[in-house]
């Protein structure tokens, strides 16, 4: 739902034109990025839902087990250069080509980091199944780092198209390979096949719809200054990558991996939509919002809008997930998860500030105030991990919980912090995230009261239409997110002429 780049709160005819450029970058982009995504959406939940009855709690745990120690390792494989890439002003084939030739020797080296600290994740858990799927996880590396420069490329020249069409192939490679890797193996190797069939798909797809290619020019003096704004970038992502996985690394180590399963699996259940609706839209976004950064009225009004639309498409469906968590795992998955469902619960909740904390964060990074968001991930990431930390001595559930309420203390922060020296107040996010939430949470209070003796999944379809339908109209009393709206339907009329006319 994101709008043409017009001042927010000035008048404008009834029968304006949409303004051209920006405004329709932004909505092309959308579409392209909006459709690869609902594929990705579906295939995604498609996978989850075949293969988590297939499989145990078990096999998911010990996936998970792994998670922190490849994320961890990850998030030096692109060192920040994709977003260095994305918002520069100007930027040179010799300085793409270096960064893209040091991305395949970041991967090789994390690759046989992988391999060699195997069998100390084996020792560390006490599960030898650990140690191999980290081992096995080299092979996803090596492959994903030949891509990661030319898919930014593509987000700097708005090759959304190229970018969709990418993202497509990886998630149906992806369903393919887990769901036949299931009905064959059985076990946690299962997952594996989707992962790198996803990788394959996601690297062929950019080479053969872009003629970019690096050549052999390398000068590391070059690409200095990018590496400059990479490296603080860097900085927050390692935070984020310790403040997400500690769970999962605690769980693991102090629970076992069937706990870590039930923890894993509701997490991805939340994550699923919430990155289903944030990659994309901070993918199309991040370039625009770099470009009318020197304008404080066009880069206000674009970036309210971006908020407006990706909490009117997520909160209200988290909202109803909240209120039907007791049996919406055991209804999708299977009995054998009914025991995950208070964790299920708890993680609901944090997420409904998720949305609003990524758009936050392109305020940071479409303004180049890389710094400012590394000094603000120390302070988050201290009082999560200490949170994780005291509570996973408790429970599983106990986790979840607290996660929830740092959440809920830290969010106001991030959003003030990120507002600061910006042309977005903090009053501004409040009311554009503030209706919606109230007129969604409505529903879901209602569904609490109205849920048993009614069968579940039509609570399901009606309270999430019902939530859906209750945003929309709240958000429409809102002057300046009616003319959004006004301004997508002429967005779409205009585009849909020049279809006809191409």
């Amino acid at each position: 739902m994101t709008a043409i780049p017009s001042p927010a709160d000035a008048p404008a005819p009834e029968t304006a034109p949409p303004a051209h450029g920006m405004g329709r970058a932004a909505f092309r982009g959308s579409v392209f990025m909006g459709a690869a995504q609902a594929v990705q959406f579906a295939s995604s939940m498609i996978s989850l839902l075949i293969v988590a009855r297939l499989l145990s709690p078990d096999d998911y745990g010990v996936v998970a087990m792994c998670t922190p120690i490849t994320a961890f390792l990850l998030l030096f494989q692109d060192f920040g250069l994709s977003s260095a890439t994305i918002q520069a002003r100007s930027i040179s084939p010799e300085q793409v080509s270096t960064m893209a030739w040091l991305n395949v020797g970041i991967s090789l080296v994390i690759a046989a980091i992988l391999i060699a600290i195997s069998p100390l994740v084996s020792a560390f858990y006490g599960d030898v199944r650990a140690g191999y799927f980290t081992a096995a996880s080299a092979l996803t590396v090596i492959v994903s780092g030949l891509s990661l420069q030319q898919l930014a490329m593509l987000t700097r020249e708005h090759r959304f198209g190229a970018l969709a069409w990418t993202s497509t192939a990886g998630s149906l490679g992806n369903l393919g390979g887990a769901i036949v890797g299931a009905l064959v193996l059985r076990d946690y190797w299962a997952i594996f096949v989707g992962q790198v069939c996803a990788a394959v798909a996601g690297t062929l797809v950019p080479f053969l719809l872009s003629p970019w290619r690096p050549s052999l020019a390398f000068s590391i003096a070059k690409v200095r200054s990018l590496l400059g704004f990479g490296s603080a970038l860097t900085g927050f992502t390692l935070l984020n990558v310790v403040s997400r996985n500690a769970d999962n690394l605690l769980i693991g180590r102090f629970w076992g991996p069937i706990q870590l399963g039930h923890y894993d699996v509701s997490y991805k259940l939340i994550l699923m939509p919430l990155n289903n609706v944030n990659a994309p839209m901070s993918r199309v976004m991040l370039p625009i919002l770099a470009r009318v950064r020197e304008e404080d009225t066009r880069f206000r009004h674009i970036f309210l809008s971006v908020l407006r639309g990706i909490t009117f498409l997520t909160m209200p469906g988290l909202i109803v997930a909240v209120a039907l968590s007791d049996n919406l795992l055991p209804w999708a998955l299977g009995q054998h998860w009914r025991a995950a469902s208070p964790i299920l619960f708890w993680l609901v909740l944090a997420g409904l500030f998720q949305p609003t904390n990524n758009v936050i964060g392109l305020l940071f990074v479409a303004l180049g105030r890389g710094k400012e968001l590394f000094q603000f991930g120390i302070i988050r990431t201290a009082c999560i991990v200490a949170a994780f930390a005291i509570s996973v001595q408790f429970s599983v559930v106990a986790l979840a919980s607290a996660y929830f309420w740092v959440t809920l203390v830290i969010s106001p922060a991030n959003w003030l912090w990120g507002a600061r020296g910006t042309p977005v107040r903090f009053l501004d996010i409040l009311k554009a995230i503030a209706p919606i939430f109230f007129a969604s949470g409505a529903v879901g209070l209602a569904l609490r009261y109205v849920e048993h003796g009614v069968p579940f999944a039509v609570l399901l379809i009606v309270g999430t239409g019902t939530a859906y339908l209750a945003s929309f109209v709240v958000l429409l009393a809102n002057p300046s997110a009616r003319k959004q709206v006004r301004d997508v339907g002429q967005m779409v009329r205009v585009v849909l002429m020049l279809g006809r006319r191409s």
